[in-house]
């Protein structure tokens, strides 16, 4: 299990990065109001609202600030969940759901706002996102879950066959049109820049540091890392994926195969790029300001790195699938040359939710674990509760908790 979650993905990226360090490791005793552990997007979004709230903030990271993680990235966020409100509500009740899924909405609109404030050039761009299906049984499911949230309010609208075939150039029974309800960036661009932001902002930001010890104190938390302290307040744990080396029942983790055609496709029967997603296939496609059409799914079980034989052929099979299907949907999207592979290790939940709340034992300690495809856009609101939990002006969410 370590070996697969040190190694974030693999293959080639649209999005590349450059590996190097660009912030001190820990090297002498500090403290700080609230420590973040984890410099993935994940904890620099969250120190992003503590510097905001007017809180003296630290991140540490074992590796780079974004991590390796970003560039296997598709840099796709959905408001949307496995089995969808319908599912959610199923596995947590009506109200929870509810809340859930407004927390998604609320964090896209944190993420738009965090990127206007900061002026990040990440090519952050909100879409409407599509669910469709060719098949008139997925047809109906999304029939209902259209009218479910509708009633609840949600942005949506439904596609028949008629106008699906208007707008889009692939075949489709039915979608549910979600208005303004994704986003798409470059994943690599936004880390960066944002982590450039808090350094200049007053915020610590140490890499590759590994904190090995947190105990509790009168005063607060003690962390040790690097063979020196770190005095906080409030420790806020967001390593996600790394958390599952001391508790593996909380997630699967699988391998999501990615592919990216050559830049300046054309979009014809795209309707206005908006962010799709076969239900029946499971796979997701977003373009790009250069003119690539992505295309995520094809999930496996076999994680990477494997010595199982087969795991090469496993891959090319995946990677296969998934440029025919877009070979298909958009004619002349597939030239095979200029096509790019990458594969990334991603966890999900068994309902889709991060893990978010306080340390049953260890006061002052708190977690923020982002899992699943969508769950980042629960850390902006994740950090905007704990601040105001802070603060002394509210309670933790109770929907999703550790």
């Amino acid at each position: 299990m370590k070996e697969i979650l040190f190694r974030a993905g693999s293959g080639i990226s649209p999005f590349r990065s450059e590996e190097k360090s660009r912030y001190p490791a820990l090297n002498r005793d500090e403290d700080c109001q609230v420590l973040i552990l984890g410099g993935g997007l994940c904890g620099l979004i969250l120190a992003a609202v503590c510097v905001q709230h007017g809180w003296r903030t630290t991140v540490v990271t074992q590796g780079l600030m974004g991590g390796r993680r970003c560039r296997y990235s598709d840099g796709l966020l959905r408001c949307e969940l496995p089995g969808g409100l319908d599912g959610l509500r199923r596995k947590v009740g009506n109200r929870a759901a509810l809340s859930a899924w407004k927390t998604m909405y609320d964090g896209l609109k944190g993420l738009s706002a965090l990127v206007r404030k900061t002026d990040l050039r990440c090519e952050f761009r909100i879409r409407d996102s599509l669910l469709f299906s060719e098949t008139e049984q997925g047809r109906e499911t999304l029939r209902e879950e259209y009218l479910l949230r509708r009633h609840s309010e949600f942005p949506v609208r439904f596609l028949e066959k008629e106008e699906g075939q208007e707008m889009f150039s692939f075949p489709l029974s039915g979608g549910l049109l979600a208005e303004n309800a994704g986003v798409e960036l470059n994943p690599v661009a936004f880390a960066r820049d944002l982590a450039s932001w808090l350094s200049v902002t007053g915020c610590i930001l140490h890499e590759n540091t590994r904190i090995e010890l947190l105990k509790g104190e009168n005063d607060g938390i003690v962390c040790r890392g690097n063979k020196k302290q770190l005095r906080a307040e409030m420790v806020i744990d967001a390593r996600g994926a790394f958390a599952l080396e001391s508790r593996p029942e909380l997630g699967r983790t699988e391998t999501v195969f990615r592919i990216a055609t050559g830049p300046g496709q054309s979009f014809s029967g795209w309707d206005r790029q908006c962010l799709l997603t076969d239900t029946d296939t499971g796979i997701r496609m977003r373009t790009t300001p250069d003119g690539r059409l992505m295309a995520s799914g094809q999930e496996s079980r076999l994680l990477l790195p494997c010595a199982r034989k087969d795991s090469g052929l496993l891959r090319r099979r995946r990677y296969r699938m998934l440029e025919e299907m877009l070979a298909e949907m958009f004619l002349g999207a597939n030239n095979e040359e200029s096509v790019l592979r990458f594969c990334q290790t991603q966890v999900s939940t068994p309902d889709g939710l991060p893990y978010f709340g306080a340390d049953p034992e260890l006061k002052g300690l708190y977690y923020v674990w982002c899992f699943g495809e969508n769950g980042l856009l629960f850390a902006e609101p994740a950090g905007q509760f704990l601040c105001a939990h802070f603060a002394g002006k509210g309670d933790l969410p109770p929907f999703y908790s550790v």
